[in-house]
Order: C-alpha cells, then sequence, then structure tokens
C-alpha cells in the first residue's frame, strides 16, 4: 500500500480573522477566530492508502492568548472500510487531539467537533496532523489501488479559536517579530504611516521595510496598508500595529522619537506595537530604514531605540551552478516502510539563466537489500514530468545511480521540483504491517545538481513574474513609481508589491529597493513599477500608448486593443492590470504597469503578482485580474484578436483595397517578366 510520509499542505496564510467575540476577563478585549481549510486555499484532502497522513500549518500571531479552541471536523470515508482496522489520528503540535475509528456512522459527510489542546497553540507556526489508517482486508494486501480505500478531510473543515488580547513589550531584538505573525485573513494589520505628500526617501523606506517583512513573513497576500497620516484615522489606528516613517519630524506620530529607529507600546491600543523609523534628511532616514531592511544588521537591534549608523551589507551569494545536496542543506532522509515515499527537493533557476543540454541531476541512492523487484520501484519526476524510473533491485541496493536530463523544455526560471517517488514493498507482504526494518531507501547527501547554463534575457510574460524585477536579488535595480498624488490604494498597492518581491530575496543581505512619485525622474536603466491609473499618473500617460493594452479611457472604459472584445467586469472598470514591456527609454531594463481605474481593481492586480514558489498561470504580456480568474493576452493575440462589428466594417474595406493593389500589382509584375523574357530571346536571336 502506498505510505507518503511526505505529503502535506503547506499552508502560509498567517492568522485568521475576528467573526465573534467571547466574554473574557475584564480589560481584556476578545478575540475570535474562525477559519476553514478553504479560506486557506486548501481542497479536499484525499487519503488513497493504508498508512497516509497529512499536515496543515498555521501561524497565530504574538499577543493573542488562546483559551479555548474546536475543531469542526468534516470527515468522509468509504462504508468498506473495516472498523477494528481503520482510524484516523488528530494531532496538534504533536499534542494529540483524538483518535477517531472509521466506522459506518461517520462514513456519509459527517461533522465532529473536537476539543483542542489549546496550551499547545504557540505564537507563530502551527501544525495540524491528520494520519490515516485505512484498510479493507485484515491480511495480505489486496487493499492496494482497490477503489474503495479512500478517506476525505472536507475543505469545510473548521477551527474556532478564542482568546484575549495580551499586551507586547516592545524590544527591538525581536524584529521583524511580532509584524510577520499578522495575516490578510483578519486581525491585526501592519499599517506603515507616512507625512502627506511624502518624500523619495520616505516612499523608498517604506518599500524597503515592506520588502523586508515579506522576507521574513513569506506571506502570500501580505497584510500590509500604507497611508498618510491626514487619512489615518482613530480605529485604524487602534487595529493595527504601526510603522511610522519621518523624514526630518514631517511625521507628527514620530515627535519626540530621536532620528533612528524605536519601537513603543502604541498610543493607541496597548496591544499593540508602534515602531518610527526616522532621519534628520533623507540620508538619515535611509540608514535607519537599512537598518530593518538588512539581515545582517539584526545584532545592532537590541532595547527600544538605535541610532541611525551606517550598514555594511555583505556581498550577495551567486546561485551555484553545481552543488550537492549536502552544499545546498537539502535534507535525505532515510525513507521506511511499505508504500510510496515521496522527497522534493527545489530548483532554483535565476531569471538570467538559460539552461543547456548539460544540466542534469546524478541521484545516488541505496536502499534495503531483498525488497521486490517485481513491486518496489523508484520514479523521478521534474516539474510534474516523468523523467526516468528504474526497478529497486539487487544491482542498485547499495550503489544505485541514475542520470537525469533536465530539458530546457520541462524547466523554467524560478523554482522548479525534482520529485522522487519511492515504492518499498517486500517479498509476500501483509500491509497490517509497515516493515520498517525491511524496507527502507535512501537518497545520499552527494547527488549533484548541475544547472549548466548560459547568460540569458529575462523573460517579458507575465507566467514568468517576477522576472527581471527580483535582479539583482536586493531589488536595487527597482523603482516603483507613483501617481503624483498617491491614494491610500496606491501607496497600499506598493507596500504589498514589495513584501511580495521580498519573497524571493532569501540569500540577499540589504534589500535597496527605490521610490519615488511620477513627477520625478526615473533613473534610467532601473526597472521601473508603475502604479496607478494614467489618468493620475502623468508618466503612464505619456507611455500609455506604447502599452501592449492601453489603458486610457474613452467614455469611461478601456479601448480594447486591437479591437478584442473586453471581458466581463472590464467595461465597468472592475478589472485590474499586469502588464509587462521593455522599458520605453530603451535601456535594456523592463516596466512593471500595475493598474486599476477603482481600489478594488488595483488590489486584484496587486493580488496577481505571484510569491516565491508561485506562477502566474497566465501567459502573456498583459494579464487581466478579474475576481477569481486571470485571463493572459500577449501582443500577439492583441494584434489578432477578435474585431468587434465597426472594427471589422472598416477593416473589410481596408482589406479588399489591399487585396486590389496586390491583384493589380501581381498582373503588373507578370506583364513585365513577359516582355523581358521575350526581349532577351529577341537579343538573343
Amino acid at each position: 500500500m502506498p505510505l507518503k510520509f511526505a505529503r502535506g499542505v503547506f499552508l502560509m496564510a498567517l492568522m485568521f480573522g475576528p467573526r465573534a467575540a467571547l466574554a473574557m476577563a475584564p480589560g481584556s478585549p476578545a478575540t475570535a477566530f474562525n477559519f476553514t481549510l478553504a479560506d486557506l486555499g486548501v481542497a479536499d484532502i484525499t487519503i488513497r492508502a493504508v498508512f497516509d497522513q497529512a499536515l496543515v500549518r498555521f501561524p497565530l500571531p504574538a499577543g493573542v492568548s488562546i483559551r479555548q479552541g474546536t475543531l469542526h471536523l468534516h470527515l468522509a470515508h468509504d462504508p468498506a472500510l473495516l472498523p477494528a482496522l481503520s482510524d484516523l489520528t488528530v494531532s496538534l503540535n504533536n499534542e494529540p487531539v483524538a483518535n477517531l475509528p472509521l466506522t459506518s456512522d461517520n462514513a456519509a459527510q459527517t461533522e465532529v467537533d473536537l476539543a483542542l489542546p489549546v496550551a499547545a497553540l504557540r505564537s507563530g507556526d502551527n501544525e495540524l496532523r491528520f494520519r490515516f489508517k485505512l484498510r479493507l482486508f485484515d491480511t495480505g494486501c489486496a487493499d492496494r489501488n482497490n477503489p474503495s480505500l479512500w478517506a476525505q478531510v472536507l475543505a469545510n473543515t473548521a477551527l474556532d479559536l478564542a482568546g484575549i488580547d495580551t499586551p507586547l513589550t516592545p524590544n527591538l531584538a525581536e524584529f521583524p517579530a511580532p509584524f510577520t505573525t499578522v495575516s490578510a485573513l483578519g486581525g491585526p494589520a501592519v499599517l506603515l504611516v507616512l507625512a502627506p505628500q511624502p518624500a523619495a526617501a520616505e516612499l523608498s523606506a517604506a518599500a524597503q521595510i515592506a520588502a523586508a517583512l515579506g522576507r521574513a513573513a513569506h506571506w502570500q497576500n501580505p497584510p500590509l496598508q500604507s497611508l498618510t497620516l491626514d487619512h489615518l484615522t482613530d480605529a485604524q489606528a487602534a487595529a493595527a500595529h504601526l510603522i511610522v516613517i519621518d523624514q526630518a519630524g514631517r511625521n507628527r506620530l514620530a515627535q519626540g522619537a530621536a532620528p533612528g529607529v524605536t519601537e513603543s507600546v502604541s498610543p493607541y491600543n496597548p496591544n499593540r506595537l508602534l515602531l518610527v523609523v526616522s532621519g534628520a534628511d533623507a540620508a538619515g532616514l535611509a540608514r535607519s530604514a537599512a537598518l530593518l531592511s538588512t539581515q545582517s544588521s539584526q545584532p545592532l537591534l537590541s532595547g527600544t531605540h538605535v541610532d541611525p549608523v551606517e550598514v555594511a551589507v555583505q556581498a550577495p551569494v551567486e546561485s551555484p551552478t553545481r552543488a550537492t545536496l549536502a552544499e545546498l542543506g537539502d535534507p535525505t532522509p532515510q525513507l521506511r516502510g511499505l508504500g510510496v515515499h515521496d522527497l522534493y527537493y527545489p530548483m532554483d533557476v535565476p531569471y538570467d539563466w538559460k539552461l543547456t543540454e548539460d544540466a542534469r541531476v546524478e541521484l545516488y541512492f541505496t536502499h534495503a537489500h531483498g525488497l521486490s523487484s517485481a513491486n518496489s520501484r523508484l520514479k523521478i519526476f521534474v516539474n510534474g514530468f516523468l523523467a526516468a524510473q528504474s526497478s529497486l533491485d539487487h544491482q542498485n541496493d547499495s550503489a544505485g545511480h541514475l542520470s537525469i536530463s533536465l530539458s530546457p523544455r520541462k524547466m523554467h526560471p524560478g523554482r522548479n521540483w525534482l520529485h522522487l517517488a519511492f515504492d518499498l514493498h517486500v517479498p509476500k507482504e501483509d500491509c497490517q504491517y509497515r516493515y520498517l526494518e525491511e524496507a527502507w531507501a535512501a537518497v545520499l547527501p552527494t547527488s549533484l545538481i548541475n544547472l549548466a547554463h548560459v547568460a540569458s534575457t529575462p523573460p517579458i510574460d507575465t507566467h514568468f513574474l517576477p522576472s527581471a524585477f527580483v535582479l539583482p536579488e536586493d531589488l536595487s535595480g527597482n523603482v516603483f513609481v507613483l501617481p503624483d498624488q498617491p491614494t491610500t490604494a496606491d501607496l497600499t498597492a506598493m507596500v504589498k508589491l514589495a513584501a511580495k518581491l521580498g519573497t524571493y530575496t532569501a540569500t540577499a543581505d540589504g534589500l535597496r529597493p527605490q521610490a519615488l512619485t511620477a513627477g520625478a525622474a526615473v533613473p534610467k536603466g532601473l526597472n521601473a513599477i508603475l502604479i496607478g491609473p494614467p489618468e493620475r499618473h502623468s508618466l503612464l500617460a505619456s507611455a500609455d500608448p506604447l502599452l501592449p493594452q492601453p489603458l486610457t479611457r474613452r467614455n469611461g472604459a478601456i479601448q480594447p486593443a486591437g479591437g478584442r472584445a473586453l471581458l466581463p467586469g472590464e467595461a465597468e472598470n472592475l478589472a485590474g492590470y499586469l502588464e509587462i514591456l521593455p522599458a520605453v527609454d530603451g535601456s535594456g531594463s523592463a516596466w512593471l504597469v500595475v493598474a486599476g481605474y477603482t481600489d478594488p481593481a488595483l488590489a486584484l492586480a496587486v493580488g496577481a503578482m505571484p510569491t516565491f514558489g508561485q506562477r502566474l498561470k497566465a501567459s502573456g504580456n498583459v494579464a487581466v485580474a478579474r475576481q477569481g480568474q486571470i485571463d493572459g493576452l500577449t501582443i500577439g493575440q492583441l494584434a489578432g484578436a477578435p474585431l468587434s462589428v465597426q472594427a471589422r466594417g472598416g477593416l473589410a474595406a481596408i482589406l479588399l483595397g489591399v487585396t486590389v493593389t496586390i491583384t493589380g500589382l501581381g498582373i503588373y509584375a507578370a506583364r513585365r517578366r513577359g516582355r523581358q523574357a521575350q526581349e532577351s530571346k529577341n537579343a538573343t536571336e
């Protein structure tokens, strides 16, 4: 029977939104969280093995003490399972929750409420484990591949957690916590507050700090907002952790704070923190921001205040072309027991690399002597494609070796996956037992990944985003360009995008993206991320005719490029746009346009931007983001898009004229060739 100990669902949706309130101790604000697996993007978990397990990981925020928790488990399984031999064990952070026999009473979709051991919950990452044992027969292994061998944890399985807010103690040594423990699904957010009409240095500091938070938290949907002080309400200030950006005393929330980095309890809420990042001038603010956006500066952070100092940024670590699993720090565990064991190894290809035919994996492995060679196999997949396979027999039990070509057709820029599936079996096996000693296999740490390559140009395609915008990895090649008068939605889009780019920067020491408004001169040679619609963005307005899909509206709606039909929601300005193109200044850099004519539409465009480990499914130069859907359009598609009736009528007349002209030219050319041939014949005679 398959045994997949490495199988799991890893969730990076951090913290969950308040749905209800409980009566708690006086003076301690009640906090309640309710979320389902579906809320976290998890579909039904289906098990089709004798022994199998699934993991769900969810961090909880600092500053919350959970007092009560319930798991509303929605379960289903085949009624043919043997109740005496089939069960589900649930645990939370390795503390037992319940063991449920799988009987006819809970075979149909059933809800079971289980009390959670809340003492096991912790700030940060938590792990909910579902471990199954499924049997159809009490002896032998006839269960294998039987369609009745299945069980499910349904996606509407929910957790209810109730507790109270607790005070936080300011301590810069803990940065980036607690700011990295919050989530876009609810609860306290992180609010970056700038002075009215923010200067370039203030915008850049906000982008750098947001990128650093994204790097540490690995958010898929960063729970960040940004606004200027004149738009901050007391309710917003009380609900969020505040990061105040200040240059030369322009932000009154920074009053009383010395230049540098200062952390204190928020004056709006004793259970939230206020972090002030300030400088006497632009250079001083840059030094203060660098303390938070540079990994090697962490030892300098302590107490509640640090003066601005110059931070020495360490040289970037170059991606290795050839490295063993040991050199990459990848685990090589010994796999034990019957069934399928899955190992996944990441292979990260920089966006300016193009793999050659020499790229390959040299895999070395061993396994138990005496495995059933008829049933034991190793299958190797590259990005889901079967690349190689081998039986596990006496010829490779002590020194197994497979060489796997990393075909450029199967590999792509960004994160790729090498998947090893070991299926282990012994002669005359009985699936009532695991055979942990008799059935084992191991990958050797000397296994080599060779990403042989040549230098290449980062692809200009939404499918490969962020592409050039994480080259170099410290983001110093990027400049965010906001509208001349940025709104709260524009500022929030910038910090969310910066946090998403930050997820790609694990090996960079200091993060140094820049930011400015459209009225300033954009430094030539930098990749520009232009945020906002052309109507409020002077640079984007001047370049709008050059966009693959121009964004200037007529009669309240954009005009579809090439006469294509508008997608549902576009005419109503409900769609957001991601457009990638070479920089219009001819410098060889790239532009990324992130636009929407309403705040929700702009948020859709920002939400479409991938984070590390993800890829945007939409391919082309334009991604049109609508609620629940993203469509890709290429320049070729835009040029050849289906035309409207009016466009077809106009084009028909043009094509008719072109056809007549071409026909006339063809007749003229044929007659001329005939005359030339006759003249040549006469001359010869």
